[in-house]
């Protein structure tokens, strides 16, 4: 097995792999630091790691096997899994360590920069418009300091349509104007704070997922290395399954599956969410037309969706997918809210690595086996 592990990497190495990734560092270390800044640079670090990752994992075990290197594998005593299974630990940590080093760079260019200030961050448990009707009264940890939100103002009058400009606020007392649909950050004192809605004139609320209590300082490099973890880890989970892959299949074949599924697991949560909504939407159609006849007299039948069957098996995928973008959480260090979950993406992201290195071992093990030349 360790003879594997050992021939991947230097295999990656022997293709430039260090030379690529000190390259693809530096550019994204001037991006976080002279352009945009560590939002950018994280997005596409974490963009490079995983497609090193389905690269690395799919192609250079079947680009052996082309040249006739796999005789190493026939000649070897290795069991066929264990072989397989070192062959995916090699691509995993390769992956592993050109995603964290990307984003470590992203980090450490956001760093030098200036950062961005960070603090511990306590979302609410609601996710609805909280309505200031007429107050308020939201409860915070004892170690936050502000509450940052969003603020929508609707005109009661015009049927709750959506008003712009300032809005006039009563936090614990103070008066104070805020934009609309803007984040915005209001000083708090534990272990409440009170927030009431100034003008009659508008229904005004707060964006409940926009909401969160911000408590004790923190570092933005730390949080910046804490989030790069689980991608990190997801990567090395991504490049086994290459690497499964590319034991049975040709080079393209298995990088097209694993591509396939990266852009299943990316979308996961969209897919669920646009099958709910159009479940909800078709029903409610059908409610409406039950019983409506046309001008021709013909009675309209209930709304045609996807058979009840091919649903559940499509759900079914979905639900063993694993949801990639839960895992990254540097969307938070951008808005410096400190990563203290990472450590629940982490021990994710783990569980998504150890299930991939052992369906690695099984299948990548049958492939070996299979292809080894006499």
């Amino acid at each position: 097995m360790r003879a594997a592990l050992l021939l991947r990497l230097r295999e990656l190495r022997r293709r430039g792999g260090l030379a690529l990734l000190a390259a693809a560092a530096v550019a994204l270390f001037l991006l976080a630091l002279l352009g945009p800044g560590y939002g950018l640079a994280s997005d596409l670090a974490v963009t490079l790691g995983y497609g090193a990752a389905l690269l690395s994992g799919a192609f250079p075990l079947a680009i052996d096997r082309e040249r006739r290197r796999s005789h190493l594998t026939g000649a070897s005593p290795v069991a066929a899994w264990a072989w397989a299974l070192g062959s995916a630990m090699g691509a995993g940590v390769a992956a592993a360590t050109a995603t964290f080093a990307l984003l470590a760079a992203a980090g450490l260019g956001g760093a030098v920069a200036g950062g961005t200030e960070t603090r511990e961050a306590y979302p609410l448990s609601e996710r609805a418009t909280i309505w200031l009707s007429p107050e308020q009264r939201i409860r915070i940890p004892p170690d936050a300091s502000a509450l940052r939100t969003c603020v929508r103002a609707f005109l009661a009058a015009e049927d709750a349509v959506g008003a712009s400009g300032a809005v006039p606020l009563v936090v614990d007392g103070r008066e104070i104007t805020v934009p609309s649909d803007q984040s915005v950050v209001l000083p708090a004192t534990p272990p409440a704070i009170t927030i009431r809605n100034a003008d009659p004139d508008r229904a005004v609320g707060i964006a409940g997922d926009r909401t969160v209590a911000l408590g004790t300082e923190r570092s933005f490099l730390g949080n910046a290395l804490l989030a790069a973890v689980a991608p990190a880890l997801a990567a090395l989970a991504l490049a086994a399954l290459g690497a499964a892959a590319g034991a049975n299949l040709s080079g393209p074949v298995a990088a097209l599956l694993a591509a396939t599924f990266l852009l299943v697991a990316s979308l996961k949560g969209f897919l669920l969410e646009t099958w709910e909504h159009e479940g909800k939407v078709a029903a409610a159609v059908a409610g409406a037309e039950q019983g409506h006849e046309d001008h021709a007299g013909h009675q309209h039948g209930p709304v045609r969706r996807t058979p009840r069957a091919v649903e559940a098996a499509m759900r079914g995928i979905l639900e063993v997918m694993p949801d990639l973008p839960a895992l990254d959480a540097t969307d938070r260090v951008a808005r410096g809210e400190w990563a203290g979950v990472g450590r629940t993406r982490a021990k994710h992201a783990a569980a998504f690595a150890a299930v991939a290195l052992t369906l690695a071992a099984a299948f990548g093990g049958l492939g070996v086996l299979v292809r080894r030349t006499p």
